[in-house]
């Protein structure tokens, strides 16, 4: 990072929901309501591999990153785990489930709002849809990328940011025993 820093490159990391038009609108969607959400995100391809992509998610939708605790832990292979923890962040808090082959992505409530992802499917909020598309996610990496070149504001992930939720992920990771 220091080299990056010195020589004044901008690195990103390629964490393409959050360039995803419907996650950019969804989040202003998201900052207009005050109530705290309650939610459940499904992994299942490691909680490093797979999960950090949805922590990153969750970080750009509903804030900084506050507090946690571990439900489950298991080491999955040589590289990876299986992490049932809850997560609390500004604006939700989050139980993240290693569950194999889950249809759903994620869900989350409060008293007024639903939102609702499942797998190859559009995310609902509340009872508007908001279409989004694997197959067009580099398209809008891209376009992202190309504002933040242009010195202007967008919705990619930086070093600094993929850098935040690597330090979470290791810091929910650090209290495991080998």
């Amino acid at each position: 990072m220091i080299y990056v820093k010195k020589k004044k490159i901008k690195l990103f990391i390629n964490f393409q929901r959050r360039s995803d038009p419907s996650y950019i609108s969804l989040k202003k969607k998201i900052n207009k309501i005050s109530n705290r959400m309650e939610g459940k995100i499904f992994y299942d391809k490691g909680f490093i591999y797979n999960c950090c992509h949805y922590i990153n998610l969750i970080l750009y939708l509903f804030g900084n990153y506050k507090s946690h605790y571990i439900l489950k832990i298991k080491k999955v292979n040589r590289f990876d785990y299986m992490v049932n923890a809850k997560v609390i962040f500004d604006n939700a808090t989050v139980n993240f489930v290693y569950k194999n082959k889950s249809i759903k992505e994620f869900e989350f409530k409060n008293e007024r709002n639903m939102l609702l992802k499942y797998k190859n499917r559009p995310i609902y909020y509340n009872s508007k849809k908001y279409n989004n598309s694997f197959k067009m996610s580099q398209k809008h990496f891209y376009l992202e990328l190309i504002k933040s070149l242009n010195n202007k504001n967008s919705n990619i992930c930086d070093a600094k940011e993929a850098l935040e939720t690597f330090k979470l992920i290791f810091l929910i990771l650090k209290g495991h025993k080998k």
